[in-house]
């Protein structure tokens, strides 16, 4: 029998034990589910259960271990994982698995979930999926998310866009280059929710409106509500001297 048919049969050995609860020695409790598991099993595939096994938690004298923020339905697939090495991603399950995986160290598996989320992003999840993102410190994701939702925020809805944070917006309008869009975007986020409101003139040193043209200052950015204050209507006028003084500059040196 070669390494790998050994492999897989032992493998399907030990599920087939715990199925019938032979020699099993810890009990997995996901909500009001409980799991039958050894703790060989256990360890040998999460480093979470290895380091808890060897150092004596408490938990790890005890027949259950509550499994914490992790519901039935991502339990019974992690462990089926834990036996046998495979399991079926897909968009209902996998912030969830996201989430399991950070926890118990499993990091082959968060590795599959995190290249899933990147080929099924779409308008719809990318504010949810880059919001999982920041709660398990997904720098690659974080940055692949946010160039998503740039390149996709006309095709967001209002909700979504609602649910994206502040310091996420920030990064959106320094990452764009194109100051007119940045600030229809910085306006779409902020109408979402009238108490972002007050953070609008402040988020306004991410946009650069002297790199806009005049038309659309003039056409846009003046009949702007939330331009009309004092610090807004300086920025404008600001922008407009900026523009000025540099078609002057052009002008002259063309001559």
């Amino acid at each position: 029998m070669g390494k790998e048919r050994f492999l897989t049969a032992m493998s399907a050995s030990f599920d087939q034990m715990r199925a019938a609860k032979e020699l099993v020695d810890i009990v997995l409790v996901f909500g009001d589910l409980k799991l039958s598991c050894h703790k060989l099993v256990l360890a040998s595939t999460s480093e979470y259960f290895r380091r808890m096994f060897q150092a004596g938690h408490k938990e790890s004298q005890s027949e259950e271990i509550v499994m914490k923020k992790i519901d039935d339905k991502t339990g019974i697939l992690l462990v089926e994982y834990f036996y046998s090495g495979e399991i079926n991603i897909n968009s209902e399950n996998a912030l969830c698995l996201l989430s399991a995986s950070n926890m118990l160290l499993l990091d082959d598996l968060k590795g599959e979930v995190e290249n899933f989320l990147c080929s099924h992003i779409g308008p719809q999840n990318c504010v949810a999926f880059l919001n999982m993102s920041h709660l398990h410190d997904l720098q690659d994701l974080i940055k692949e998310y946010r160039e998503y939702i740039t390149e996709e925020w006309k095709n967001i809805d209002e909700a979504a866009k609602n649910q994206l944070r502040e310091e996420d917006m920030v990064a959106i309008l320094c990452n764009c280059e194109v100051q007119e869009e940045n600030f229809l975007y910085l306006v779409d986020w902020v109408e979402t929710d009238k108490r972002k409101v007050y953070k609008f003139m402040d988020l306004m040193v991410n946009v650069h409106l002297p790199a806009c043209s005049k038309e659309f200052i003039n056409n846009t950015v003046l009949g702007q509500k939330l331009m009309q204050n004092p610090k807004g209507i300086k920025l404008i006028q600001q922008a407009l001297n900026t523009i000025y003084q540099r078609k002057h500059v052009v002008t002259v040196v063309g001559l």
